[in-house]
């Protein structure tokens, strides 16, 4: 828990507890103030589980930005099937975090304990 000892318009005192004991810093005000909005705001919309874990079976290279590039073998969450065309799903690539639009004819359904 942090409490802001002491401020100005430039900067900020404040002082945190840790396992180990307290500690003094001296932190720009817009930093804390982005930080304390941060920590005080609501997610926008609930996470959502993702539907399955699909597996690319050959690589793509994107030709617009709301779609993903992916090589072989790369995993994705699917977010949902889009409707408009059928083939699509909107997918999330958690290990760079990227979010967008693959081929669902390019992947396959990856079930827990499969072999690869």
């Amino acid at each position: 828990m942090a409490k802001v000892l002491a401020g100005n318009k430039r900067e900020v005192l404040v002082f945190g507890l840790t396992a180990t004991g307290g500690l003094l810093r001296l932190f720009p005000s817009d930093v804390v103030e982005q930080l304390t909005a941060f920590i005080h705001s609501k997610p926008s919309t609930a996470v959502v589980p993702p539907q399955k874990v699909i597996r690319a079976t050959s690589s793509y290279r994107s030709p617009t930005p709301q779609q993903l590039s992916f090589q072989l073998g790369d995993f994705f969450y699917v977010i949902r099937a889009v409707k408009e065309g059928g083939s699509w799903y909107e997918a999330h690539k958690s290990v760079t975090g990227a979010h967008g639009l693959v081929p669902k004819s390019m992947f396959e359904a990856f079930h827990k304990g499969a072999a690869p």
